[in-house]
């Protein structure tokens, strides 16, 4: 269902032109409609809370709670896509011991259960006196990587802080050092800094994809092969909590968040603010689990959810804006002749037309400094009001 965007426009130009009260141009008339969309649109939520508070009426047809939650259920969507924030954790994320395990002396070959490989141009050796792993240009190269796989024992898409502790002593000012976990990469580390730790979020590769770790020293030109970074420290830790963003651009208002668990089970994940999850999060009774999952909202479309392996299987109810109202016209003889092939209808309920055709009259006698034509609309939409609320 839809209000056509021609017979609103048609109709706000003949009650305006009827006495001569001004022309109402098409863009004029678009920026008017969006306006008066949103004002219907969002006085539903403040209706619904006022008609719960009255005595219910039960009759088929018109009960007033019954007629809004029609009008709001054309913007209701469920889904379950969202895009990961890789480069930071959830709230007040906790974190998992190092997942790297083994003996770091063998730091030649491997760190820990990461079997290590050269990838770009360049030498490795393990510096056994300062237990380092030592990546250094060999000259032929701008650039000398080593990448590190591990074989899959983190769960899917599970976010992870890597931290790496370099020395850059040995490395020139117009030299650089960087990390990439998945494609993630950090902030590079300038040459001859000393030793600086790196840290940056990811998270676990897909079914199937080896995670991987890349270390990397970089130059603009080729050099000499004297110049390396040593690696004192790699880890790798899971994070309790994931933050991600409902993906679409056209989120208003969030409603239930629901977790499907391993039994098939419908879990409403709860909503808390900071300082509940704080006091949530440190009992071990009241720990977020999947059995009791919890979800912090960030900012408008930012939910930070807790356990974070409930992400997957997690479904996203909210309701949608309005798409922008757009009366789409071709100059013909310097006249402006609808264009319904690119126009852009009003996605409210039917029933809104007359409202619709008020309000913009209201606004245009605002436009138009013409105080009939405001009071006009004002009174109908008065009467309106009174009508249905009475």
């Amino acid at each position: 269902m839809a209000v056509s965007v021609d017979t609103v426009y048609q109709r706000v130009l003949a009650i305006a032109n009827k006495e001569q009260r001004g022309y109402i141009t098409p863009q004029e008339f678009n920026l008017l409609a969006n306006q008066a969309q949103m004002e219907i649109f969002e006085q539903y939520f403040y209706d619904i809370n006022q008609f719960e508070r009255v005595r219910p009426n039960n009759t088929e047809y018109s009960n007033p709670l019954h007629i809004l939650e029609e009008k709001i259920s054309l913007f209701k969507v469920s889904q379950n896509v969202f895009t990961l924030l890789n480069n930071v954790p959830g709230y007040a994320s906790s974190f998992g011991s190092n997942i790297l395990t083994g003996d770091n002396t063998n730091f030649a070959d491997s760190i820990g259960d990461f079997s290590l490989a050269i990838a770009n141009s360049g030498t490795l050796t393990h510096d056994t006196a300062n237990d380092a792993l030592v990546i250094k240009n060999n000259g032929s190269a701008t650039a000398s990587s080593v990448r590190a796989f591990l074989n899959p024992t983190i769960d899917d898409n599970v976010p992870v802080r890597v931290r790496v502790v370099v020395d850059t002593s040995n490395l020139p000012a117009n030299k650089s050092f960087n990390v990439t976990f998945n494609a993630v990469n950090s902030t590079s580390v300038s040459g001859g800094t000393g030793i600086q730790s790196i840290e940056f979020f990811s998270s676990s590769a897909d079914s199937g994809v080896n995670d991987n770790l890349t270390l990397r020293l970089q130059s603009a030109t080729a050099v000499g092969g004297t110049d390396s970074v040593s690696v004192l420290s790699v880890e790798i830790s899971t994070s309790s909590g994931k933050r991600l963003q409902i993906s679409t651009s056209s989120f208003y208002r969030l409603g239930s968040v629901v977790y499907t668990n391993s039994s098939g089970r419908l879990i409403e994940v709860q909503g808390v603010t900071t300082k509940e999850f704080l006091d949530i999060d440190s009992g071990p009774l009241t720990k977020p689990s999947t059995r009791q999952p919890v979800y912090v909202r960030l900012s408008q479309n930012t939910l930070s959810l807790h356990p974070s392996e409930i992400a997957n299987n997690t479904v996203f109810n909210f309701i949608k804006k309005p798409a922008k109202v757009n009366w789409a016209y071709n100059v013909v003889d310097e006249k402006a002749m609808f264009n319904s092939t690119q126009a852009t209808d009003f996605e409210l309920h039917d029933s809104e037309e007359t409202s619709l055709v008020n309000r913009i009259l209201e606004l245009a006698g605002i436009l138009l400094q013409k105080p009939d034509l405001q009071n006009s609309g004002k009174d109908k939409i008065i009467s309106e009001i009174q009508q249905e609320k009475a």
